[in-house]
C-alpha cells in the first residue's frame, strides 16, 4: 500500500509540474463533462473464457 501512496504523491512532481503537460492539466482544471463513468474490477483473476485483453 505504501508503494501505491508514494507513486500517487509523486504524480504531481513527475507529471503535473511538467511544462509539457501544463496546458492539458489547465484544460482539465477548467472543467470536465464525461458522458459516463466506467468502473471495473481490478481483480487479476479474470475468467479464462474472456481471453486476454
Amino acid at each position: 500500500m505504501k508503494s501505491l501512496i508514494d507513486h500517487a504523491r509523486s504524480f504531481a512532481t513527475a507529471h503535473v509540474a511538467d511544462p509539457e503537460h501544463t496546458a492539458r492539466f489547465q484544460a482539465l482544471e477548467a472543467g470536465q463533462s464525461p458522458q459516463a463513468l466506467f468502473i471495473t474490477c481490478s481483480d487479476s483473476q479474470g475468467h479464462p473464457a474472456f481471453g486476454p485483453l
